[in-house]
């Protein structure tokens, strides 16, 4: 037994634990707690390697050093050491509680930066391709491809889903079934209730191996959480609201959002709102749209901006004035005059 005292604090005796037998102690621990296997899975191997490297030594001799060798011998990315500190760090906090260590190393590491790397989104003309060829050749995926892209529900949360979770108004995810463990309800939109019928595999079999061949016959480029970051890069960009977006994702507030979730290409769709005037005349009302320098029209506009005011068009329940707008944005050079709300008088 080692005895420590501070000033704020009576001394405390350290027990001599290797850190070895911790994470065997640790392990067994968490096997009898209620985690998901991935969750476990995880747990395992970080702190087995953890003990691989420093096994030998008690659990009071490891300090903040020894951890920022060890990220770096392994030579990983921030977003991977992040991950690593998520599983490990309560080992080192239930180390204090058992009196094995003082101090929790994690907290005075020194961390590399973050590296900005673009999320990968899918286009609107990749979205067809796999919702075609799902149709075609595997209709029981499509459920799994809809949720994710049109919901932005997780993979693992689909694969916990059941058809009586998924009701006319919404998507009941569960906390039992959500990543964060926090029940939330995902808006079911017109375009996704469309996909949901008729009711397919879910979740579905084998899904690895049918995805896989539904990637290779689309040779569609598939990125971490794609489904996800699409649903969310979209949503932000049509209803520019960050609060909303990040509400139907399930986070707590928008730090992630912005995080992650806004690319430059969006900015445009966001500003029209801003660039919209109304001007009376005599007995009508005509729209105008103010177009700086720096703002150029279809030639210029993000191809997925674009794609989504020509999908606007073709809704039949359009208003006249939205209608007009997005015609003057896809026309700029029309001389004509858009006239909504009330008539010429003669």
């Amino acid at each position: 037994m080692i005895s420590y005292r501070s000033s704020h604090s009576p001394a405390r005796s350290i027990k001599a634990v290797k850190i070895k037998e911790a994470v065997s102690q640790y392990l067994k621990l968490k096997e009898r707690q209620s985690l998901r296997e991935p969750s476990l899975v995880q747990i395992r191997r970080f702190l087995t390697m953890l003990a691989s490297e420093y096994g030998t030594l008690h659990c009071y001799q490891i300090n903040a050093s020894m951890i920022e060798e060890w990220f770096q011998s392994r030579n990983w990315k921030r977003s991977t050491i992040d991950g690593v500190i998520a599983k490990i760090g309560p080992f080192f906090s239930w180390c204090i509680r058992e009196f094995f260590l003082l101090e929790n190393p994690l907290k005075s590491i020194v961390l590399p930066k973050h590296e900005e790397v673009p999320i990968c989104i899918f286009t609107p003309s990749e979205v067809e391709r796999l919702m075609c060829t799902a149709q075609k050749y595997d209709p029981g995926m499509i459920t799994y491809l809809s949720l994710g892209i049109f919901a932005g529900i997780r993979p693992d949360e689909i694969m916990r889903l059941e058809w009586k979770d998924i009701r006319p108004d919404g998507i009941l995810v569960e906390g039992r079934k959500s990543k964060t463990r926090q029940r939330r309800f995902v808006k079911v939109t017109d375009n996704l209730r469309a996909w949901l019928i008729p009711k397919r595999d879910l979740p579905p079999t084998n899904k690895r191996k049918r995805l896989q061949a539904i990637r290779e016959v689309t040779m569609v480029n598939w990125g971490q959480d794609i489904m996800r970051h699409t649903y969310a890069s979209y949503h932000l960009a049509y209803h520019c609201s960050p609060d909303r977006t990040a509400h139907e994702l399930g986070h707590r507030d928008t730090t992630m959002l912005y995080r992650h979730y806004r690319p430059p290409s969006m900015e445009p769709y966001a500003s029209l709102k801003g660039r919209l005037r109304y001007k009376a005349a005599d007995s009508a009302l005509h729209l105008q749209v103010k177009q700086p320098h720096a703002f150029r029209a279809i030639p210029h506009l993000d191809p997925t901006l674009h794609a989504r005011l020509n999908s606007a068009l073709q809704r039949p329940d359009l208003k006249p004035q939205t209608r007009a707008k997005i015609d003057k944005i896809l026309k700029p050079n029309d001389p004509q005059k858009y006239t909504t709300g009330r008539h010429h008088s003669t």
